[in-house]
Formats: C-alpha cells, sequence, structure tokens
C-alpha cells in the first residue's frame, strides 16, 4: 500500500528505491508532508531521530520556497527520496527564481532575529546540501547518511 498526501499531490513510485511527489508548497499541506515522509522514511528503516530530522528539514525547505520563492503565492514543488544503502537522497525541485542556500551567510541557531534559521538548521541535521539551476527549476539536494 502506497501511502497518500492527499491537497492534489501526487506520488509516483519508480522502483522500491525512489519515490517522487509533486505537491503544492502551502502551508495547509505541512501536516500531510511530515505523515507522508516520516512514514517512507520510517518503513524504510531510518531511525526515528533520523525520520524526524529529515522531515523537519523538508518542511523547512518547502516553507522557504512558499515565503520566499513564491511570496506566499501559489508554487509547486517536486519532491524525489532515493533511497541508498548507507544514506536516504532527498531532491526538492521548484521554479522560483534562482537561490543557492549553500553560499549563504549562516545565522546562529540562537539568534533572537525573526528568521533565518532555516538554512542553518538544514546545515546543521544534513550530511550534505548540493545546489544547481538546471533551466528554469532550482535543484536542492539533502542526504542523510544512516547512522
Amino acid at each position: 500500500m502506497s501511502p497518500s498526501v492527499g491537497g492534489g499531490a501526487r506520488v509516483h513510485a519508480r522502483a522500491e528505491r525512489r519515490l517522487s511527489l509533486s505537491l503544492p508548497a502551502a502551508p495547509e499541506l505541512f501536516p500531510a508532508l511530515r505523515g507522508f515522509l516520516g512514514e517512507v522514511l520510517a518503513a524504510r528503516g531510518l531511525r526515528d531521530r533520523e525520520v524526524g530530522q529529515v522531515t523537519l528539514v523538508v518542511q523547512e525547505a518547502v516553507t522557504n520556497l512558499h515565503r520566499h520563492a513564491y511570496g506566499g503565492a501559489a508554487g509547486s514543488v517536486r519532491l524525489e527520496v532515493a533511497f541508498r544503502d548507507d544514506a536516504v537522497e532527498l531532491l526538492l525541485e521548484d521554479r522560483g527564481p534562482p537561490f543557492d542556500p549553500t553560499g549563504v551567510a549562516l545565522r546562529p541557531l540562537d539568534s533572537s532575529a525573526e528568521g533565518g534559521r532555516g538554512i542553518a538548521l538544514m546545515r546543521t541535521l544534513m550530511d550534505e546540501i548540493r545546489y544547481e539551476r538546471r533551466g528554469s527549476r532550482n535543484r536542492l539536494t539533502l542526504v542523510k547518511r544512516r547512522s
């Protein structure tokens, strides 16, 4: 049985080791996205701590897309989850303006300033982050190694 998300999201399973999900980058879908991702990651044997970290980072990335790339308006994101023997790799793809989070100066996580901690969270909780612009799309790859 495939996990479901709802809200206009489409899930595509390619082989057993890769899932692709297209959905609106909308806050009302975040609980369903967290549930879907948590279910998929746990089913593939990630520990609760890893599931929580990956889910938090993906939600933060999609939140940033909604707020910054799409200015709070409608926009979509494609999430691809690939499972390797030693890691899970997540690809987030959007059509927002070019933005490379790997080149942003970090704000301390304990800073009292409003916002700006999402990229620090991504860098702290993930083992690898890569960005590329391909045509009209931003492609952010997040890698979490299994402990």
